[in-house]
């Protein structure tokens, strides 16, 4: 018999001893994140695609939308660490967790959904 795990932990490069768990994509899960992140996603490649100082402003502020969504989808735990003296929910992590951390759960989330490189840049 096989096991399936449908999560995957990974452990800090930046903050040795911190580990968190991620969810692993499956097809019921990218309906879910391609729902939920469809029409901001679309939103930001057509500022990007502008000119105007404004809409590249906007796109990058949509960028950091579609970071913390990703993390309020995909992060399922968080341990090794405490955020002011408590261990972290994911809104403690995104509100006030450091931000090279945070950087790395959005990383493994992109690529447990087997992103690209260049879509992981965005």
């Amino acid at each position: 018999m096989n096991n399936y795990e449908s999560t995957a932990v990974y452990h800090s490069d930046c903050y040795p001893g911190v580990w968190f768990r991620v969810k692993r994509m499956s097809l019921g899960r990218r309906l879910q994140l391609a729902t939920q992140l469809g029409e901001l996603l679309s939103k930001q490649e057509f500022l990007l695609s502008s000119e105007r100082v404004v809409d590249k402003a906007e796109a990058g502020r949509l960028a950091l939308e579609i970071d913390r969504q990703f993390i309020k989808w995909g992060l399922v735990e968080i341990g090794g660490v405490e955020i002011d003296g408590s261990l972290p929910g994911i809104d403690t992590v995104i509100e006030a967790g450091p931000e090279a951390l945070v950087r790395e759960v959005v990383a493994a989330i992109r690529r447990e959904c087997g992103l690209t490189e260049d879509e992981r840049k965005n």
